[in-house]
């Protein structure tokens, strides 16, 4: 009997970078989370008499609700990845994860929580230039969605390329 292989795939770089969009180009049929999906979903849950049917003012309604409410995104995190894990998904994490402290954080936390499951961790790390990364994040001006250039530059500054000793089966560097 062959034992089942789950693919966690990890979607890392600095913001305005694009992870979102390679994950859906890359696995369409996998299920994708990223916080900025979880923020939403929870606002919708506890607030279902929002109306606005523009994006831009969910995604703001949702951001500035979580934060007041203090919602454990981290937490809602792991509860996906073990609901999915556990069904046989395969799953496409999007997040900054820039530093080999974080991406060992978050790989150890799904290790511990899907022991039982034949797991294969692999990486993508997003790269753009940083005209391109600092336009992106200028068009987001109307949405109130900017991280701003100088978080941007100190994300940019603080990059550290992900490896296999991190406890990756593959690591592959995408330029977007």
């Amino acid at each position: 009997m062959t034992e089942t292989q789950t693919n966690i795939y990890l979607f890392c770089g600095v913001p305005g970078v694009g992870k979102d969009y390679i994950a859906n180009k890359l696995f369409p049929e996998d299920i994708i989370l990223s916080y900025d999906q979880i923020r939403i979903e929870q606002f919708l849950k506890n607030n279902s008499n929002f109306k606005s049917k523009n994006s831009n003012d969910l995604y703001n309604a949702a951001w500035n609700w979580c934060n007041k409410s203090k919602i454990d995104l981290g937490s809602i995190l792991r509860n996906k990845i073990i609901h999915y894990a556990t069904a046989g998904h395969n799953i496409s994490i999007c997040n900054t994860n820039i530093s080999v402290k974080s991406r060992k954080k978050l790989i150890n936390e799904i290790i511990q929580i899907t022991s039982k499951i034949n797991l294969v961790l692999h990486c993508y790390y997003i790269f753009s230039d940083s005209e391109t990364i600092f336009n992106r994040d200028n068009d987001r001006n109307e949405t109130d969605k900017t991280v701003g250039r100088d978080v941007v530059q100190r994300f940019m500054i603080n990059q550290e390329l992900p490896t296999l000793n991190e406890g990756f089966q593959t690591v592959e560097i995408i330029i977007n």
